[in-house]
């Protein structure tokens, strides 16, 4: 089950999540969800660090309700990093708003989720959120 931080709570009811510039990053196995996390620069330091690494554009991102269980299911297609060469244990990955151009510190963070703990070794990682777990974030009513 993901984790939705408290600035996402906050402007997932303000931001046309279809429409806006949303970014997955991956972080190593030494992160810690804190509710309290806000913005990009208050998890860098364990954010992926590997050359070949960027935080990758979200793509079809769709909303679906599910009265049966009380939620909003926000959901998008794989999204591929390639080539990760060695040197990290990936645990989490963190989805966020850009607001500028470019990634920036001040981006606002929305939801955390917890991967199976995964070395970087040279092959593509990849995020899928279909199968067992159908939604990246989950808000309920």
């Amino acid at each position: 089950m993901p984790n939705v931080y408290n600035r996402g709570k906050k402007i997932i009811g303000e931001i046309n999540l279809t429409s806006a510039t949303l970014k997955l990053m991956l972080l190593k196995d030494t992160y810690s969800f804190d509710v309290d996390d806000n913005t990009r620069s208050d998890i860098t330091a364990d954010e992926c660090d590997v050359s070949s690494y960027a935080a990758t554009l979200m793509t079809t991102v769709t909303i679906t309700q599910n009265d049966t269980s009380n939620e909003a299911e926000v959901s998008a297609d794989r999204v591929a990093f390639s080539a990760l060469e060695a040197g990290n244990d990936i645990g989490s990955c963190v989805v966020f708003q850009q607001i500028g151009g470019s990634p920036a510190p001040t981006d606002p963070l929305l939801c955390h989720c917890q991967l199976v703990d995964t070395a970087t070794n040279g092959q593509v990682f990849r995020v899928d959120f279909s199968g067992n777990n159908p939604g990246i974030f989950l808000t309920h009513a």
